[in-house]
This record gives C-alpha cells, structure tokens and sequence, in this order.
C-alpha cells in the first residue's frame, strides 16, 4: 500500500510540474514579456495559471479517466491513448476530435513555448549572439523530431529528470529570495502601486 502511494505520488508531482511548470523558473521568461507595470501584480497571475492548469484541466482530465474506467477495462492503455478511449466511448466520435485537436493545440503551443524559452535563456547566457539563437534552433526542432518518433517510456523519463534537475537551482534561488518576495507582497497589500515598476 505504501509503495502504491509513493508511485501515485511521484508520477502526480511529475506531470503536475509537467503540465504546469511550476518551481522550474520558466514561467517568468513568458511573464517578464508582459505589459504589465506591477511585478507582484504579474506574479499572482503566474499563481492563478497554475492554479486553473493543476485543480481545473488536471483534475478534470483524471477524473474522465476515473469516471470512465468501465471503458477502459482490460486494456492496456496509457497516458494520452487512456484518455482518447475515454471521451470516444461516452461520447463517441466527437469526443475524440475533441481531445485531439486539444492535444495537438497544447502540443503545438508547448513547442513554441519552451523554444522561446531557450532562445531568451541563451541569449543572456551569449549576449544575444544571433548564430547562436539560430543554431539552437535548428538544434531544437532536430530534437523535437526525435522526440516525437521515440518511445514514450523513455522521453517522458528523460522529461522528468531533467525537469527536476532545472527545479533544483531554482528552489534555492527562491528559498534566498523569499525575504525579498515576502516584502515586496506585503507593500503590495498595503498599497499596489508601491510595486509598480520604473521606467
């Protein structure tokens, strides 16, 4: 029983980090292209898109499997697959296309998502050396490619590594920072705008 848990628990903390990256210090590349003037005022939303991505999509996408599981019984199916059987057997073609189109949009936009994190990453770390960024793009979709024509035990256990070994640098950059961030909320409570950025 025990055993049983701690497997439970580590493939939720895995695709929850997964699905919502939070605690992996990406998030804040995508946040720090904002409009926004307020730099708690961004972070709290950065709170709420974990918040709808982990309680709302992951918790409904479970709980299909959850509800459903009569339709799944006897097969051997995982992940993504589970989860089409579901919606097709409750309701049928529809429900498929659905997830479907979900999934290659969720797909689609992931991708563009984490070249553009790397592309600002690298350009901090090269002065945003141009030949740089391009071959890192090709690098990119060169791995995307293999990645998608390979098996998916061993991608998602590579996803799953190397998602901790970027979660580790940036708790602790967070754990020396929490006196600052705790400073910077409780001015903002008092008052918003003595968040707001200078220009």
């Amino acid at each position: 029983m025990g055993y049983t848990i701690m497997v439970g628990m580590k493939f939720g903390f895995a695709r929850g980090v997964f699905s919502n990256e939070a605690g992996l210090g990406t998030a804040p590349m995508a946040h720090g292209a904002s409009n926004s003037k307020n730099t708690i005022e961004q972070g709290l939303w950065g709170i709420f898109e974990v918040l709808i991505d982990t309680f709302f999509v992951c918790t409904l996408t479970g709980l299909i499997a959850i509800i459903f599981l009569d339709a799944n019984q006897g097969t051997k199916l995982n992940g993504a697959e589970l989860i089409s059987a579901s919606f097709g057997a409750n309701f049928g073609n529809v429900g498929s296309i659905i997830l479907t189109v979900s999934l290659i949009l969720f797909d689609f936009s992931t991708f563009v998502g984490w070249s553009h994190y790397g592309v600002v990453a690298l350009g901090y770390l090269t002065k945003r050396n141009k030949i740089a960024s391009y071959l890192y793009r090709i690098i990119f979709l060169i791995v995307g490619i293999i990645g998608a024509i390979s098996q998916l035990d061993l991608i998602w256990s590579i996803a799953d590594t190397l998602n901790g070994l970027m979660a580790i640098p940036n708790l602790i950059g967070l754990l020396i920072l929490s006196p600052k961030i705790i400073e910077l909320t409780n001015n903002y409570l008092k008052d918003p705008s003595s968040t707001l950025m200078k220009d």
